[in-house]
């Protein structure tokens, strides 16, 4: 008895989607999708937590340093009051005779045309500030032409106070008034290495009292984390003890630190040191936000993500 193979044709049974029927939903496509909503209102929970934390610690670490903070507003006029006293910054006059009062790191020969100054009056007290760098746009107002190393700040203590606070102390006459001024390494060019090379800038602080008269203050560009570590390690190798830094620069977390700043070219300032400062003994508090910060994002790019298409047929093949 022989069989003989069916000849009766396979067919494809075809399923598709009843017309007009509602597409799957975005809830059905991603069953996880409430687990990571709730991911997302947690991150963001712990990294509000973790923010005031660290804001607290870092007030507490500088309460314990006595490391304050300060509000600045910068003065642009050539003329103006301070402490019931004029004050006026306005270029020397040739041919006018050096006053006593100048600060004698400053002092330069006001008959000299090659090198110009300006002269800082303040009631009764003179001072001369050297042009370090001739204006490139002499025709702004004020003393714009030369924000590029001379500024004019008043300022006021802010440690722990609101920036209200801080702009009532200032337009409550409790603030300070300081000029600065950046200086080049004597005979260089202004307009290229002499803006390089920062390791031969120094800054003139003139502070102007509410009693009356300057106070001058005159601090250098810091020297580098890599400059000092390589003489830390030449003086341990010599069995030395560790040199210290020298008591004439710019020191980080100071007031003079700060306002010099604000008279170097973008970029140019020195490197920031975090061996000791609120960051860097934030531990747990830092890691914790940041993995927040993390979590965060993953989870809002998961949930708002686009849920996938669904295959509008499907076929199943049916053998007879």
């Amino acid at each position: 008895m022989t069989t003989t193979p069916s000849t009766k044709p396979r067919t494809m049974a075809k399923t598709t989607a009843e017309p007009g029927g509602p597409p799957p939903s975005a809830e059905a496509s991603r069953p996880f999708r409430p687990l990571v909503g709730l991911a997302a209102i947690v991150s963001l929970i712990v990294l509000v937590l973790s923010v005031a934390s660290l804001a607290r610690h870092a007030q507490r670490f500088n309460e314990a340093r006595g490391r304050k903070t300060f509000a600045y507003e910068q003065i642009t006029l050539q003329e103006f009051a301070f402490a019931g006293r004029d004050v006026a910054i306005l270029p020397t006059r040739i041919g006018a005779e050096p006053d006593a009062a100048t600060s004698a790191e400053n002092a330069t020969d006001t008959n000299d045309a090659s090198e110009p100054t300006l002269t800082l009056r303040y009631g009764d007290a003179r001072a001369t500030l050297p042009i370090s760098i001739p204006p490139i746009l002499p025709d702004l107002p004020g003393l714009l032409p030369h924000e590029d190393w001379l500024k004019v700040f008043r300022f006021v203590e802010a440690t722990a106070v609101s920036k209200a606070e801080a702009m009532r102390r200032l337009e409550a006459g409790e603030e300070r008034l300081v000029v600065v001024t950046r200086n080049l390494r004597p005979g260089a060019d202004p307009q290229s290495w002499g803006q390089v090379w920062r390791r031969d800038w120094s800054f003139t602080f003139h502070e102007l009292l509410p009693e009356g008269g300057l106070e001058v203050q005159k601090f250098d560009f810091p020297e580098s984390k890599r400059s000092y570590d390589r003489r830390v390690h030449a003086a341990r190798r010599d069995g030395l003890p560790d040199p210290e830094r020298d008591p004439d620069e710019l020191r980080q977390g100071t007031w003079e630190f700060e306002v010099a700043l604000q008279v170097m070219p973008p970029g140019a300032g020195p490197s920031l040191l975090y061996e000791d400062n609120a960051i860097a003994s934030a531990g747990w508090r830092l890691s914790l936000g940041v993995v927040s910060v993390m979590g965060l994002t993953v989870s809002l790019l998961w949930f708002f993500a686009p849920a996938g298409r669904e295959a509008p047929t499907s076929s199943v093949e049916r053998t007879g």
